[in-house]
């Protein structure tokens, strides 16, 4: 994608009413669409040909071409309360350029890849992550994966944004018991804070979001991934 095609972009004339929005960055786009009067979201690959950004949405294998640049109308923001309730999400969605060209290259994750993902976590800049800062991460990973289940379950592009805040609220309760994990795991030295060095202690990155999580798993005490695992359970039944 050229750089000039990142931003949100309505395709209709107006930012804040029904028209439908989509933030796009190198890989990816994030897009808001009124249904039955309720706001709903959909994430898709993004690409570009002839001029125009195509979105290609994985359930139900749908392609959206969107109208020529010169045509769309560039807003300062996702309409609605999404940017706000949903901030953390945003803000790492806009980054993943970022991540791309760092974890992406040709000899795979590195690093240079934790490092930056380290960076986005770390808030304060101060080379430490907090617990606080680690269940802001986690919190914007859970939109994804709440995304990711309600839309498989419902067989779905479009998410009602109703739908994805319950899984999101439920998800995001699973921050302490991962953030209190983690810093139990690799604290070192005993200062209730988590550095690169002690992350990256002994280990390489894992290749994978997949493989981070069955890591931190592998690693939970027993009573804390059985309650883990009940509260997925729940929002699996929340969904049905």
């Amino acid at each position: 994608m050229p750089e000039r095609a990142a931003g949100v972009w309505s395709i209709g004339n107006e930012c804040s009413g029904t028209a439908p929005v989509a933030m796009v960055n190198s890989r990816a786009a994030l897009m808001v669409e009124t249904l039955n009067g309720k706001p709903a979201v959909a994430i898709a690959k993004a690409e570009w040909a002839a001029g125009s950004i195509v979105l290609s949405f994985e359930n139900g294998g749908e392609e959206l071409l969107l109208p020529p640049m010169a045509s769309l109308r560039e807003c300062a923001a996702l309409p609605g309360l999404l940017p706000v309730v949903f901030a953390e999400t945003v803000a790492v969605f806009r980054r993943f350029d970022e991540i791309d060209e760092a974890c992406l290259g040709e000899d795979g994750p590195g690093l240079h890849c934790a490092a930056v993902g380290f960076e986005l976590i770390d808030i304060t800049g101060d080379g430490q992550l907090s617990r606080a800062e680690i269940g802001r991460a986690i919190r914007a990973a859970a939109f994804f994966v709440g995304y990711r289940v309600i839309a498989d379950k419902q067989k779905t592009t479009f998410v009602p944004v109703d739908d994805l805040l319950l899984a999101w609220f439920a998800g995001s309760a699973l921050g302490p018991v991962i953030a209190g994990n983690l810093v139990d795991s690799y604290d070192y030295d005993g200062d209730g804070l988590l550095s690169l060095a002690e992350l990256m202690q002994d280990r390489t990155p894992e290749e994978s979001l997949e493989g981070a999580l069955a890591a931190m798993a592998a690693e939970m005490a027993p009573e804390a991934l059985a309650a883990v695992m009940r509260s997925a359970t729940g929002i699996l039944d929340v969904l049905r």
